[in-house]
């Protein structure tokens, strides 16, 4: 909505919200949409959006996509090098204001729960979630990531807890003494 000209986006959204049933009265939709992530009107010209590794500029925000065991071992990456727990705010829509602008003017990770926009708009599944950072914090998490639970093997994807001894059904069990293998 800062891009959008409306004399007044934070209005505007809060009428969206009561026509699409996104809020049961006006009060509540505009409590939400002052806790909303945005920007004002002409606060900044545009939004560049680009891949990583193709982006020729540097960027202010990384978005990563991934599923809950991935986001997880990102979270866990970025709490090592920042030393404090990753916020969320989340409200099941407008959730792309959270993970773009959100780090940009907070300059603080962000873990979002992909709203109703990103899913139909941007095909977005259920499996996924966003985490994003300030684009300064890149290095740090690369450095997490090679560090945060080193001791005990902490990595994607998860390997599971295999250190114990399958008992096989009583008939397996005799069967294998009789021919001396157990």
């Amino acid at each position: 909505f800062g891009f959008s000209g409306a004399s007044d986006p934070g209005e505007s959204l809060t009428g969206l919200f009561c026509e699409v049933d996104f809020a049961s009265d006006r009060e509540g939709a505009a409590r939400e949409v002052a806790s909303i992530t945005r920007l004002e009107n002409q606060e900044y010209e545009a939004l560049v959006l680009a891949p990583l590794e193709k982006g020729l500029f540097e960027p202010d925000t990384v978005v990563f996509y991934g599923n809950p065991a991935q986001m997880m071992r990102l979270i866990m990456a970025l709490v090592y090098v920042e030393k404090r727990r990753i916020d969320g705010n989340f409200g099941g829509k407008v959730e792309c204001t959270e993970y773009l602008l959100a780090p940009f003017k907070t300059r603080s990770p962000r873990v979002v729960i992909p709203g109703m926009g990103d899913r139909i708009f941007s095909m977005t599944q259920d499996d996924e979630m966003v985490l994003s950072i300030p684009g300064t914090l890149l290095g740090e998490l690369v450095r997490g990531l090679k560090t945060s639970g080193k001791a005990i093997g902490a990595r994607y994807p998860v390997t599971f807890y295999q250190n114990f001894q399958p008992e096989f059904p009583k008939a397996h069990q005799e069967l294998g003494k009789t021919l001396g293998i157990l």
